[in-house]
């Protein structure tokens, strides 16, 4: 008796899991703003290595592959309401500022839906496939679409949770490009 129970409470727990993760996911989605947060970029830890394959191409994608220079992960879905509105202004951005390494994390998306979504808004740059979310929990996702910013030294800048525009963009990339803050030495009175 006792072992049919735990076969039967077995699904329940995987199906409480994944209703979990929408939810979060949804709470993230209708949390997000119009305007874009503005905070400081910070230094953090370094950047996890992501690595998948592309959706649309089938090329694998790292973010090894941009080390030393500024990058922008946009986690995103073709479900995803706030992806389609951010969609058009991350086009235009990664068309004006090849200065700056941007990719795509596919998160929780079936490979054909995003392939329809890559073509729709006329995205050139790669993403990366990431149907479990597993790479986006590597990142601490919060909500669809989210934006993560990386130094060229590899380390964490900060995110913007919920649609991000052009401007948005462009004025973190101006940030970026210019590298991490040096960080202070202590002076001889703080010692």
């Amino acid at each position: 008796m006792k072992q049919s129970l735990a076969n039967h409470w077995k699904p329940l727990a995987g199906a409480a899991a994944t209703i979990a993760v929408v939810a979060a996911l949804l709470v993230g989605v209708l949390a997000g703003s119009d305007e874009f947060p503005e905070a400081e970029l910070t230094v953090e830890g370094p950047l996890p290595q992501l690595t998948g394959v592309d959706p649309v191409s089938r090329e694998a994608v790292s973010t090894d592959d941009f080390a030393g220079r500024p990058l922008m992960i946009n986690m995103w879905a073709s479900w995803c309401e706030g992806c389609r509105v951010e969609a058009p202004d991350i086009r235009r951005f990664v068309a004006d500022r090849p200065d700056v390494a941007f990719i795509g994390l596919d998160v929780n998306d079936d490979d054909g839906a995003a392939r329809d979504f890559v073509e729709k808004y006329e995205w050139t740059h790669p993403s990366i496939s990431d149907p479990k979310g597993e790479l986006a929990s590597e990142l601490n996702l919060q909500g669809l679409p989210t934006t993560v910013y990386v130094w060229p030294d590899g380390r964490l800048a900060g995110r913007s949770l919920g649609e991000v525009t052009y401007e948005d963009l462009q004025s973190v990339a101006d940030t970026l490009v210019k590298g991490a803050p040096e960080e202070s030495e202590p002076s001889s009175d703080e010692l």
